[in-house]
């Protein structure tokens, strides 16, 4: 039988048994004419002949039905829809490479099957690592391929990580004896394996004695574009693209100058303004950014705003970059000659930061703190207080403002000249005095000062109000005569009238409540008045029925509330109960006086009837007494 040609997988293929053939077999006659007790089976790692699988596997057990398996007409071929569960009828589930390869590959004249199954991927695949990995072939080989996978991680397990371009190197350009199974002792160290590299290398790694530590410079990504630490002198900015040989001249990497001028004296030299006596410590004005630029550490005499961006020869005019004198007049005097108001004829300062700032010349702004400018002051020329005189001038209203005292009104003759108790710099109109020690509040409240404080009284007056309003007092109605003169007993700044006396002594509740004053207070009696109820009911006591021939007490309370003169409540239980055929008026039981009172010869009860129903009552009398002490419920 021939078939076509099957690779070997390398990784855990079991398919690799298809290429043994007559060697195979002649062993395994060797090996059984030795004897069962020492079978083993040595396999050559060499590749098997395509075309020549061996003689053909013994059929003896097999179906007598050849069409089973074959076609017909090609004893070579098997049918196309011949099909064999391998796992099911032998345990052994043919994956990857194994699925692939054909039934010869493992089915031949060298031995048993099951033999080799046993020795599991060695029973195949021969070990050329000699047993230096272990026996287990799946570390790192699968059924898919005989390539090895996961070594980059197996080698994090070593001394020697796979990084960058390591990763896609050959075993064998590190471990030359791989082939033989040995893997170890390889270098770990850069030079011993980039010798070439390192004897090729421009610059000469060699004369500067760069011959180790290639991980200083170089990376395991590549080879070139090595990257020296430069920590000691940053290359920053501009320096940051320049070729070594720009700095390291003549193949001498050995430390050069850090110095600025070592390297850009041509620079300082062509600079211009000229540099001759300027510094040669460049880093002073340079940066690494630009050589052009430059910008000096002016933080002794800050340049701001209107100084900022002046070219040096503006202030520096002689071409001496050395100290010049600060004062802003040094530079600034023909400003100040110049100005507007005349600085030199008003005796001004030249102490020019006193108004001026590095804003701008113009505009200029005092510092007016010991005065605040505020409110109306704000944006007064200075001269509409100073005149002609610059320096101090007095900080009292009155000195600038005596003619607005003059024409004020109302007159303010005798008035303070302190105007600031009523005045603010807001403006001179709409004057507010503190009158807190005497609130104008509600009806007192937006009053003129003049309704008060007459022509030629800006100063303290009474503060009782019979003072303004004794004419309210006098024409007060009801007749104040007699009345205090304190008129905050009964009036309140909110209105004189709708006055409102504390009454609680006598509290004027329900039909008290809303009387007017001389309903109980006559003419002439303002004062305290009896508070019994007599004193003004009087009257109504005389014309009340039966009160005075009943005899009835002048308590009125007893009887009579405040709500209303009628509907008279005497509590009579006490005394005896008023109940059932006793519900009468008053005069019924007491005729005369209500100390007194009747039950027989009342009308009510009559002596035949009253007999009539004591015939057998022990100690029966026909009088009203008797009747009370037997009867003291009305029962």
């Amino acid at each position: 039988m021939t078939s076509a040609s099957q690779p070997i997988a390398r990784p855990i293929g079991v398919h690799r048994a298809q290429r043994r053939g007559t060697i195979l077999a002649i062993a395994l006659l060797l090996v059984w004419a030795a004897g069962p007790s020492c079978v083993t089976f040595e396999l050559q790692q060499e590749r098997w002949n395509d075309d020549a699988f061996g003689p053909l596997v013994p059929h003896d057990t097999f179906p007598g039905d050849c069409s089973i398996c074959h076609l017909p007409d090609r004893w070579d071929v098997l049918k196309p829809d011949f099909t064999f569960d391998h796992e099911a009828q032998t345990s052994f589930a043919l994956e990857g490479a194994h699925g692939r390869a054909q039934c010869l590959r493992c089915h031949n004249d060298r031995g048993p099957v099951t033999f080799f199954l046993a020795r599991g991927c060695a029973g195949c695949h021969l070990d050329p690592h000699q047993g230096s990995f272990g026996l287990g072939c799946d570390t790192c080989h699968v059924q898919d391929t005989w390539q090895p996978g996961g070594l980059v991680e197996a080698h994090a397990d070593t001394s020697f990580d796979l990084l960058g371009a390591h990763v896609a190197v050959s075993c064998v350009m590190c471990h030359p004896n791989s082939s033989t199974g040995e893997f170890r002792g390889a270098p770990t160290e850069c030079h011993l394996c980039h010798q070439r590299d390192l004897a090729g290398a421009v610059p000469d790694h060699a004369s500067n004695g760069w011959t180790n530590d290639c991980e200083r410079c170089h990376n395991p990504t590549r080879w070139s574009r090595a990257q020296f630490d430069h920590a000691f002198f940053p290359l920053t900015l501009g320096h940051a693209t320049v070729a070594c040989a720009s700095c390291h001249q003549g193949g001498a990497f050995t430390a050069v100058s850090s110095d600025c001028v070592d390297c850009h004296r041509d620079d300082a030299a062509r600079a211009v303004p000229d540099h001759g006596g300027f510094s040669t410590n460049c880093i002073d004005c340079h940066t690494t950014a630009g050589w052009g630029g430059a910008g000096f550490d002016h933080d002794f005499f800050p340049l701001t705003f209107s100084h900022a961006g002046l070219g040096c020869t503006q202030c520096h005019t002689s071409g001496v970059f050395g100290s010049i004198p600060s004062d802003c007049v040094s530079c600034h005097r023909n400003d100040y000659v110049t100005a507007s108001p005349d600085h030199q004829a008003s005796g001004f300062s030249t102490e020019c930061e006193l108004c001026h700032s590095t804003v701008s010349f113009s505009g200029a702004v005092f510092d007016h703190g010991f005065f605040p400018l505020q409110g109306g002051h704000d944006g007064v020329t200075c001269q509409q207080c100073h005149g002609a005189r610059p320096g101090p001038i007095p900080s009292d209203c009155v000195s600038c403002h005596q003619a607005d005292a003059q024409r004020a009104q109302p007159d303010h003759s005798g008035f303070s000249t302190d105007c600031t108790q009523c005045h603010t710099t807001t403006t001179f109109r709409g004057a507010i005095f503190n009158h807190d020690f005497f609130p104008l509040e509600a009806g007192h409240g937006g009053l003129d000062c003049a309704r008060c404080h007459g022509p030629g009284t800006p100063g303290p007056i009474a503060n009782d109000c019979i003072s303004c309003h004794r004419t309210d007092y006098q024409t007060a109605r009801p007749d104040h005569s007699g009345f205090s003169t304190d008129c905050t007993q009964c009036h309140t700044t909110t209105s004189f009238r709708g006055a409102a006396f504390n009454h609680d002594f006598f509290p004027l509740e329900a039909g008290h409540g809303g009387l007017d004053c001389a309903r109980c207070h006559g003419p002439g009696t303002p004062g305290p008045i009896p508070s019994d109820c007599m004193s003004c009911h009087r009257s109504d006591f005389q014309g009340a029925p039966e009160h005075t021939a009943a005899g009835l007490p002048q308590d009125c309370t007893q009887c009579h509330t405040t709500s209303a003169w009628g509907n008279v409540s005497f509590n009579h239980t006490p005394l005896f109960p008023l109940t059932g055929d006793h519900r009468r008026t008053c005069s019924t039981c007491h005729q005369g006086s209500t100390s007194t009172f009747r039950c027989v010869g009342s009308g009510c009860h009559t002596q035949n009837n009253t007999n009539g129903d004591h015939r057998n009552v022990n100690g029966y009398r026909f009088e009203s007494s008797a009747c009370l002490s037997c009867h003291p419920n009305g029962d």
